[in-house]
């Protein structure tokens, strides 16, 4: 909800900037997503589509999430950056080894 109150105090060209940035974070989280879960053995072809399936996949996900969740209260917003912060480097740790090893 940060996020929503920097986005009300602006407008303009600053507005549009915010929301251009917020489109290509979430696009980005998504390509990492898919890259991470479709398999470079497929061919070319199929792994766009799958690509493009798992962007659609994503955006629903996070709509659901964004309309059904409550509002965090404020002293609860660093545990919760806290929490995913720990989760991504975890996986990405995770990833790091299994790559090394097979």
């Amino acid at each position: 909800m940060i996020h929503e109150v920097m986005v009300l105090d602006t407008s303009g060209f600053n507005l549009g900037i915010i929301q251009i940035t917020s489109f290509l974070k979430f696009a980005i989280f998504g390509s990492l997503i898919a890259s991470s879960i479709i398999p470079w053995t497929l061919p070319v072809y199929l792994r766009v589509i799958l690509f493009a399936a798992v962007q659609v996949l994503f955006a629903v996900i996070i709509g659901l999430i964004e309309s059904f969740r409550t509002r965090f209260r404020m002293n609860r917003n660093q545990q919760y950056i806290l929490t995913i912060t720990l989760i991504s480097v975890l996986l990405f740790v995770i990833i790091l080894f299994a790559k090394n090893i097979f």
